[in-house]
């Protein structure tokens, strides 16, 4: 999205919708490229949040322009970084040289929890996430972007959710076609299930609900500014009602996503999503049934 227009345009059509409150990322430059810059100053004022998407930003002078704009307008960058160490490393960098809002998009590497550990020891501003299929897969080659990777990485990672290191959990959901995989497209479709796994892998490494709903609901809130997360006055009444017990398979082919596209069928996930609620308004219920 690279006019207020078309930001302006899937916002409204989330409104229509009623489905989930939309915050739609804007690019940070010209068809996702690193060498023109959009019209930030104009995109700040309707989103935000800018993002290249899964492009990865190369140009060391266009992002450290991106961070003195974020900080200028006030909105915050997300970014792909492949190799992921390489460009971290760099971004932690220009964080450290002329400030900005920083977040880092699906990191999946020991390295790096370990540099934005380093990083927020040091006093930068900056958050990370993570994803379900980089804690509930490793030294697999199903092609997703960032790939799967070892065991030992996977520790790490969770070991940098338990001690605060990383602040949220994202999908990073991509609902190619099975022609698109089958041609080499790197992704996954994962949102049905991100909880179940999510909820997976906090149980089997002794991590609270309380951190479950932080890093999935409160920090990605404030992160943006925004009063959700909470149960307080003032919040928006956004609710997801869920039940944590129970456990049942990943089946792709039960799937309503548009792709089915994943490599976990047969795996045991916990927990299910009951219901939604969106302003005061329910707006999924799950019918037993099926």
């Amino acid at each position: 999205m690279e006019t207020p227009a078309l930001v302006c345009a899937n916002h409204e059509k989330a409104i229509l919708l009623r489905l989930c409150n939309l915050t739609q990322a804007a690019a940070a430059g010209e068809a996702l490229g690193d060498s023109t810059p959009t019209d930030r100053a104009s995109l700040s004022r309707v989103t935000r949040v800018l993002s290249n998407d899964g492009k990865t930003i190369f140009s060391d002078e266009f992002m450290r322009q991106l961070l003195l704009d974020s900080s200028k307008y006030g909105f915050l960058i997300s970014t792909h970084c492949q190799p992921e160490r390489k460009i971290v490393e760099r971004d932690i960098n220009l964080l450290r040289e002329v400030g900005g809002n920083l977040h880092i998009g699906h990191i999946s590497r020991a390295e790096t929890v370990d540099m934005v550990r380093t990083a927020k020891a040091e006093g930068l501003q900056l958050t990370c996430e993570v994803t379900p299929h980089h804690l509930f897969g490793w030294d697999n080659d199903y092609k997703v972007n960032p790939p799967l990777r070892t065991r030992a990485d996977v520790e790490a990672l969770i070991l940098g959710i338990k001690d605060g290191t990383i602040d949220c959990l994202a999908t990073d959901h991509a609902p190619h076609t099975p022609a698109d995989k089958a041609n080499g497209m790197a992704g996954i479709s994962n949102i049905e299930y991100a909880f179940q796994i999510y909820l997976k892998v906090f149980e089997e490494n002794g991590i609270p609900l309380t951190r479950l709903s932080e890093m999935l609901s409160h920090n990605p809130a404030k992160r943006l500014g925004l009063k959700a997360g909470l149960f307080q006055p003032g919040y928006a009444a956004d609710v997801t009602a869920l039940s944590v017990e129970e456990e049942s398979e990943i089946d792709a082919m039960n799937m309503i996503s548009r792709s089915h596209n994943t490599p976990f069928t047969g795996r045991k996930v916990m927990g299910r999503v009951l219901r939604t609620v969106i302003d005061g308004e329910t707006r999924y219920e799950y019918n037993t049934a099926i």
